[in-house]
């Protein structure tokens, strides 16, 4: 069963090819302040900067305040993270305050308590209950979202009903495209657009037209050139079209590109060590692997685990002989989000040309494609 991604505030990671980021340099960055809650508390930091997860923490004092300073290359979502103790059907690490932070900023930061919501038996986070000054992008995200809730209202109670998912999302196309339009030069509007292509890739013709309204400056940054490379992907994730080219690391280090496999039939696998699913499927991929291989077969696995050594255990316990290359970052893995993947596994069936020939076949069917794709080559 696939492991569906959270729908979590997120910056977008680097993709598995090296963009340029013009006139990108770190700055600092200074948030202040002080969190409602135990003192001497700790919290995590998590951010990511130009593709790039960080991990940090800091440590409340005994009035309750602290300082961080971090340096980022453009705007990030800044999360206070803790462990999940509320609600086991939720991922461990739980964001309980999420805003935006600028390179340059000095913010003035208030957590406040009260994130913790829902009924008993079904506790969630409002990472939103905190206050903040300095912060300017933050507030235009913040009423950005206010209006897009008061419009949702405001139309549901005109026409006295709750809106239909396919209204509520006709609503959300247009917000977007009127505020893109408004505000070509704002991080928000490219923020947005890339929203769009993590959550529904399927919506690049949308996109598209909006990515080219955006600024030089924005379309220059690493999330402008990420946006570009994505949408340029997107039609050739189809049967029939040829796999975009990427790279990643093998077990020794080195770089593995897609087109070293060219003049191969190649299985492109995305698992994680914490997929049961995925693994279940492996004694049938050695076996399909070790018949097929002399004919040309090779499997190129991707791996999205969080860590090399959760990767290198599962290796080893699967006893797996194939290409094996990790992609590290669970769902903000950088090639996972390239592909606008929803989930592990997946996979590609590529013909000898490097074209899609199938995608998310298992077992038998997967053993009758290849079988008669090689038959056919043959004749």
């Amino acid at each position: 069963m696939n492991q569906l991604f959270a729908l979590v505030s997120f910056v977008f990671l680097l993709s598995s090819i090296t963009f340029r980021t013009d006139a990108q340099e770190r700055m600092s960055f200074t948030v202040s302040g002080q969190i409602d809650t135990i003192p001497h508390s700790k919290y995590r930091i998590l951010y990511d900067d130009a593709g790039k997860e960080v991990w940090d923490s800091i440590q409340i004092d005994d009035r309750n305040q602290f300082t961080f300073t971090g340096l980022i290359t453009e705007p990030i979502r800044f999360h206070l993270v803790i462990d999940n103790d509320f609600n086991p059907r939720l991922v461990l690490n739980q964001e309980i305050y999420s805003f935006w932070v600028q390179p340059g900023e000095q913010i003035q930061f208030h957590g406040h308590t009260g994130w913790l919501v829902g009924a008993k038996e079904d506790r969630r986070v409002d990472n939103s209950r905190y206050s903040i000054k300095g912060a300017s992008l933050d507030n235009e995200a913040r009423s950005y979202e206010k209006e897009r809730k008061e419009e949702s209202l405001a139309h549901s109670k005109k026409i006295n009903r709750k809106l239909k998912q396919t209204e509520y999302d006709s609503l959300s196309r247009q917000a977007i495209q009127d505020f893109v339009a408004l505000n070509p030069d704002s991080f928000y509007s490219l923020y947005l657009l890339n929203s769009q292509m993590r959550f529904y890739p399927e919506r690049f013709q949308f996109v598209a037209p909006l990515e080219a309204l955006l600024s030089s400056r924005l379309r220059s940054t690493y999330s402008g050139h990420f946006l570009t490379q994505k949408i340029s992907d997107m039609p050739n994730l189809q049967i029939g079209k040829f796999l975009p080219e990427f790279q990643v690391s093998d077990l020794n280090g080195d770089i593995r590109k897609l087109s070293d496999f060219k003049g191969k039939y190649v299985l492109v696998d995305f698992w994680a060590s914490w997929c049961g699913s995925c693994r279940a499927e492996f004694p049938y991929l050695l076996e399909l692997y070790a018949k097929y291989k002399a004919q040309g077969f090779e499997i190129l696995a991707v791996s999205i685990d969080d860590t090399k050594d959760e990767w290198l255990k599962a290796i080893q316990e699967e006893n797996l002989s194939w290409t094996n290359t990790l992609d590290a970052g669970g769902f903000k893995s950088q090639l996972y989000n390239r592909f606008g993947l929803r989930g592990v596994p997946d996979n590609f069936l590529l013909d000898r040309s490097g074209k899609i020939v199938a995608r998310q076949l298992r077992g038998e069917a997967l053993q009758t494609t290849l079988r008669d794709l090689i038959a056919k080559d043959s004749q």
